[in-house]
């Protein structure tokens, strides 16, 4: 599935994509149902269909076995590249607004530190 996917074999991956997903979602096997998303954006990045790409990398970055999911990430990447999608949400700390709300300065004077704290933006 994956050498499918890396060449861009689409009528050959596809199948077998859809195929992995209705039975590792029936037996509970998440890494078999991250890998079969990874190798969908692998594919659709490969062919340039970038929102399909992202969805499928979407799906693969929920999976709780991280030594697997991250593996997608650079997929979610080059999906959002094209598009200037922003991949996750900033947490509100980290808008403007959210950060001079938390320090209690203007928005132009504040930038965001770490996602849970804000700190006022040094000169």
């Amino acid at each position: 599935m994956f050498l499918g996917a890396l060449r861009g074999n689409e009528e050959e991956v596809i199948p077998l994509i859809e195929a992995t997903l209705a039975a590792a979602e029936a037996a509970g096997q998440g890494g078999a149902v991250t890998g079969a998303h990874w190798a969908a954006a692998v594919l659709h990045n490969g062919l340039g269909r970038y929102a399909e790409a992202m969805a499928a990398a979407e799906e693969a970055t929920q999976d709780a076995i991280v030594y697997v999911s991250i593996l997608v990430v650079p997929e979610l990447v080059e999906a959002a590249a094209p598009s200037s999608a922003q991949i996750w949400p900033a947490p509100t700390c980290c808008t403007a607004s959210g950060c001079a709300a938390r320090t209690g300065a203007s928005t132009r004077a504040s930038t965001c530190g770490p996602p849970t704290t804000c700190s006022p933006r040094s000169a």
